[in-house]
């Protein structure tokens, strides 16, 4: 007997329908929601970073590129066009007396330094040194004055800040060069119509605490110039000593 019926359909190995995942409505996340805040604030907060940085550094950097520049200058025998001269550095020329009202002034020429000392400023009272160094170098209450006999024979002038960063371009600018000094560099101190020539004599970086060259002495007629190291910072001291010359 033969057998009867359907051996064999196309439509029995045909490929299931696709069942399609069921989509429901997207909903956006809080943080979807405050996204183009957080990228705003973030950006602005970058360039403000790189804007205090330029602020803060620009002056110090302008300062180490004049003394490379004038040091080039002098070992290729090109000099820089010549400057109206301020304050004393005119004396270095003519040897002529101050003028009265600018009686105690500094001048370091290896770093074209030539600013005013103010005389008797308390170190220790934030109130009285921050407005001096605002105008020039302090000279500190209770240290010797050239020339002069006195307790101590010690002058000494500091020019530092332990205020934020970027307090150093107003409080700092000018002895921030003086880690540029070497052993026999010339500095001069004018007060009141005398001319005193000292040499470096040594430079240290001490303890913030440390105040072994403000003590009183009478063997030498010495000279500290101090400032903050690393510059913008209070965590320790850079000191220059140089003992008079004549």
């Amino acid at each position: 007997m033969k057998p009867q019926g359907t051996i064999y359909d196309s439509s029995w190995f045909s490929e299931p329908e696709k069942i399609q995942p069921l989509e429901l409505p997207s909903k956006k996340s809080q943080f979807d929601v405050y996204r183009p805040i957080f990228k705003f604030v973030g950006k602005s907060l970058v360039v403000f970073a790189f804007s205090l940085i330029i602020m803060t550094f620009t002056p110090l950097m302008a300062a180490e590129f004049k003394i490379h520049t004038d040091k080039l200058g002098q070992l290729t025998g090109l000099k820089p066009s010549p400057q109206p001269k301020s304050g004393f550095a005119y004396l270095l020329d003519q040897e002529q007396l101050p003028a009265e009202d600018q009686r105690f002034q500094l001048i370091i020429p290896k770093l074209n330094i030539d600013s005013k000392i103010l005389a008797n400023i308390d170190p220790n009272n934030k109130d009285k040194y921050q407005p001096a160094l605002q105008q020039g170098i302090a000279h500190s209450q209770g240290s010797g004055l050239p020339g002069e006999v006195g307790p101590t024979k010690t002058v000494y002038l500091f020019a530092h800040s332990t205020d934020v960063q970027a307090n150093v371009v107003v409080y700092n600018a000018i002895f921030y060069q003086l880690k540029d000094l070497e052993e026999n560099d010339r500095i001069i101190v004018w007060f009141w119509g005398k001319k005193f020539v000292y040499r470096v004599d040594k430079k240290e970086i001490l303890a913030k605490n440390n105040t072994q060259y403000f003590q009183p002495q009478l063997e030498k007629d010495l000279l500290v110039l101090q400032t903050c190291w690393p510059p913008g910072t209070s965590l320790k001291q850079l000191v220059i000593v140089a003992e008079l010359e004549n």
